[in-house]
């Protein structure tokens, strides 16, 4: 189901603690194994989420609704499977 989906965004890198899990009330759909050299790829500006870990900056301040079409962003992929490890 969410590997079928299309139109993928890569969002800034953000933190996502036990508390602001909870108050979200985020729920896991499904646990995806990503392919690290696919992903450096396909996105090869990823930072390593340590700027965000530092500066304490989560989910919360960085969810957005991207209303543009997917092949119109730099970071964003068509489908899951361009990055999902074999």
């Amino acid at each position: 189901m969410l590997q079928g989906a299309v139109g993928w965004r890569l969002a800034p890198t953000v933190t996502c603690n036990k508390i602001h899990f909870r108050r979200m009330k985020i729920d896991i759909l499904a646990n995806i194994k990503l392919d690290q050299k696919k992903l450096q790829k396909q996105f090869p500006t990823i930072s390593n989420g340590i700027y965000a870990a530092v500066n304490d900056i989560t989910i919360g301040n960085e969810l957005k609704i991207y209303a543009g079409p997917w092949w119109k962003d730099p970071a964003q992929i068509e489908f899951l499977k361009e990055i999902v490890a074999s």
